[in-house]
């Protein structure tokens, strides 16, 4: 996780004196300055907050397991629900595919009226 870090500018004269110091302010941008920055970086990050690190922190370490959970979960669920409503027809029964299709339609139909 980042952590916020504290610095401090100088502002230095040419016999390389520091003759100010400004502690926690940041570059002044005049406004040639600020129509060459994108309007996108001008404008408050909706992620750029102190919960959404511990979210980061989270995916970063655990993502690849959460992803194998959910796709086990997921395998269960369609292996349980695979043929939920599907009527059984012994295709052997018949002498040709087309008459045990034919009666599977004739009992799925039967099944929902």
């Amino acid at each position: 996780m980042a952590k916020k870090q504290t610095w401090t500018a100088r502002e230095v004269t040419k016999d390389r004196e520091v003759s100010k110091e400004l502690k926690e302010r940041a570059t002044v941008i005049d406004e040639n300055r600020k129509v060459s920055i994108p309007k996108v970086m001008r404008e408050k990050d909706f992620w750029d907050d102190e919960q959404y690190e511990k979210i980061g922190t989270t995916v970063g370490k655990w993502g690849l397991v959460i992803v194998a959970i959910a796709s086990a979960f997921a395998g269960i669920v369609a292996s349980r629900t695979y043929n939920e409503g599907a009527i059984e027809v012994d295709f052997n029964a018949y002498d040709s595919p087309t008459e045990a299709v034919a009666a599977s339609v004739t009992a799925v139909n039967k099944a929902n009226a």
